[in-house]
């Protein structure tokens, strides 16, 4: 059942179901300004800024980042689909945000997302499965996540001047060229032999 037509509206809706149900574990890490942090979230979907189109699958921009100075930015990577794995990143991400990027993913950051539940690397955290647990039913209060996964595909690099390849029956030897140069004459191999357009 779609609730939120748009992603936006969805995400920022979870980023609401997220602070309601890890709200003491905020307050505890990172006080009330961390609250207030997180009552000024625009949440939406974008490849991240590093890392390529598939490494991060998540990014949150500081207050420091924004022109009103105050506004904290958080991108989802338009690769996932998977609810689970799109809850548990944006998690993640709030807490980037609670924090202002203050300890990167150490410290306070690393106690919270515990805490959440979110398992292994610090840096690439993923949902436990107490948390996975909840994630699967939050589209019971929020409805269903309104996405269809985005596959990069990238263009192949256009070749602008094609290199032929040449070679001598005679020994073997290889060499490559233009078009423009073989219209002009074949070149010899080392023997003294004319060369030809390898099939």
């Amino acid at each position: 059942m779609i609730k939120h037509p748009t992603r936006e509206q969805w995400l920022t809706a979870c980023s609401t179901e997220i602070l309601v149900r890890f709200r003491e574990i905020f307050e505890l890490h990172f006080g009330a300004e961390g609250i207030e942090h997180l009552r000024n979230l625009h949440v939406s979907t974008g490849f991240p800024s590093r890392g390529g189109l598939t490494k991060v699958i998540g990014e949150c921009w500081a207050s420091r980042a924004a022109e009103d100075e105050v506004t904290h930015h958080i991108f989802i990577n338009p690769r996932l689909t998977d609810i689970v794995e799109v809850v548990a990143t944006l998690a993640h991400e709030m807490v980037h945000a609670a924090d202002d990027g203050e300890h990167k993913h150490k410290g306070p950051f690393v106690k919270a997302v515990r805490e959440m539940g979110l398992e292994g690397k610090a840096t690439a955290t993923v949902a436990g499965a107490a948390f996975a647990d909840w994630a699967r039913g939050i589209d019971a209060s929020i409805g269903t996540y309104p996405h269809t996964g985005l596959v990069p595909v990238m263009g192949e690099k256009k070749q602008s001047t094609r290199m032929l390849k040449l070679e001598a029956e005679c020994c073997g030897y290889v060499a490559r060229t233009t078009k423009k140069w073989i219209e002009v004459g074949l070149p010899s191999c080392p023997c003294g032999n004319e060369m030809q357009e390898a099939s």
